[in-house]
């Protein structure tokens, strides 16, 4: 690791074993949610120093290493380094308490009438900028994650907020295989939840969906020169995890009494969180000149609707439970 935080970037490198850069990714990779020691910290934040440099200074394929040590260092050293103070970390830190008990029997269910989304061809695939690739695709990559942490810490609880966050950095510390495979999972759980009634667990899957879920993001201008996008960001434009979350997350509130306080206050702080991207692209622009403008305005809609009196169950039968999620 002190390798690789002190490496020059111009020296020739033997191409017959992994680099140091290569190395500390893959471990990166491997750490998962492990927790993070004082002096790997400190190394770690060595290493982001490094690669600061690195980007204005590497080009081309001499890069390639850097970029994927940079999606594979944690998000927490990114807020301690734009903020140029590290924070001391709490060493023996007990282990958080369990979830709050259930509170599905508090949760009340939407009508089926206004679940159906807006009748319209399917919205299409966009296109993800270079930059959110190369950062990991998530919204702490385009705005400050300390702002995002401080504004949503205010409106919820603060262990619900650090969970909430830890899922999103390891969604964006992820490669494109478990990414999917965690995206599959999320649609295919929430239609086992929505069959069973379970509103608790639909609640959780929200949560877990927006925790992944990157920023609005503005269309290219036609006139616009459009930067080459490496191999791994087509990939994943190919699969579209991002519409497929929003579209998630859309469904599953589609189902929810939003006007219930139980309710809402089970989904924070992802419906926070969701607010706040939608606030932030606004200030720059109107949300219907957004890529899948279609799909936000959609979120919008739910989270700001109106309260509707209507009988808030209706019994729903798998086969179109499915054809929905699908």
């Amino acid at each position: 690791m002190e390798q690789a935080a002190a490496s020059p970037s111009g020296e020739e490198e033997d191409v017959s074993q992994p680099s140091p850069v290569q190395l500390l990714a893959e471990i990166l990779r491997l750490r998962s949610r492990a927790k993070i020691s004082d002096w790997l910290q400190g190394v770690l934040h060595l290493v982001a120093l490094r690669l600061q440099d690195v980007r204005r200074d590497v080009q081309c394929q001499a890069a390639r290493p850097w970029m994927e040590l940079r999606r594979s260092t944690p998000k927490a050293i990114w807020r301690e380094l734009r903020t140029q103070l590290p924070a001391v970390p709490v060493c023996g830190q007990s282990k958080e308490q369990q979830e709050p008990a259930d509170h599905g029997s508090l949760l009340k269910r939407k009508p089926l009438l206004d679940q159906a989304e807006p009748a319209g061809p399917r919205a299409a695939v966009e296109a993800e900028s270079p930059m959110v690739q190369q950062s990991g695709g998530l919204a702490f990559a385009a705005l400050p994650a300390s702002d995002f942490h401080l504004e949503i810490s205010r409106l919820g609880n603060e262990k619900a907020v650090r969970r909430f966050h830890r899922g999103g950095a390891a969604f964006s510390n992820a490669n494109l295989e478990e990414r999917t495979l965690h995206v599959d999972g999320l649609k295919e759980r929430l239609l086992k939840a929505v069959s069973s009634e379970s509103w608790d667990q639909v609640c959780s899957l929200i949560r877990e969906a927006a925790a992944a879920l990157a920023a609005p993001r503005q269309k290219a201008a036609w006139n616009e020169a459009v930067a080459p996008m490496p191999e791994d960001a087509q990939e994943r434009l190919q699969a579209n995890l991002q519409g497929q979350l929003r579209k998630l997350i859309c469904q599953g509130l589609g189902y929810l009494d939003l006007s219930d306080a139980g309710t809402v206050s089970q989904l924070e702080p992802a419906l926070s969180f969701v607010k706040l991207l939608i606030e932030r692209f606004k200030v720059r622009g109107q949300l219907e000149a957004a890529r899948a403008a279609r799909q936000w305005l959609r979120l919008q809609g739910l989270l700001t609707a109106e309260p509707r009196h209507k009988p808030i169950w209706r019994a729903v039968g798998r086969a179109e439970v499915r054809a929905r999620i699908i």
